[in-house]
């Protein structure tokens, strides 16, 4: 009897509290699982790679690659057709206009991931990546 009156006497300063609690763990369970899907690592595999960017389906299997491949490739100094050998041809984007190839990556890899992260190359007169970066929209 004693809990049902706390209760009632203090239902309007419990309950907000105990929403906003609820509701803050599960922002941060949900942040935490995408977090964690987007951060695997995986060996770079070009064939992979391709292979994501030919079924259009947003995967993020580059963005669990990327460190790999920018760990195992020098892709400053490469040609045109070398990046598309090893990458693929990326989709046209509005995204980064001072890019010619962006390969959308994935989300970005934050607590709270509410933009993507994408791999940006330029190229030079003599087509050759002058830039390589990886942005954040």
């Amino acid at each position: 009897m004693q809990l049902k009156q706390w209760f009632r006497d203090h239902n309007r300063r419990v309950f907000p509290a105990v929403f906003a609690a609820i509701v803050g763990l599960l922002l941060i369970a949900f942040n935490f699982f995408s977090l964690e899907q987007s951060s695997v690592y995986q060996p770079f595999d070009a064939a992979k790679w391709r292979q994501s960017l030919e079924s259009g389906h947003h995967d993020p299997i580059r963005l669990q690659m990327v460190d790999d491949l920018l760990r195992r490739y020098s892709l400053q100094g490469m040609t045109r057709h070398e990046i598309e050998v090893l990458l693929g041809k990326p989709p046209k984007t509005d995204y980064f206009r001072d890019y010619e190839y962006l390969y959308w990556l994935g989300p970005e890899r934050n607590f709270i991931s509410i933009d993507s992260e994408w791999l940006g190359l330029q190229f030079d007169a003599s087509d050759r990546v002058s830039a390589v970066s990886v942005l954040r929209d």
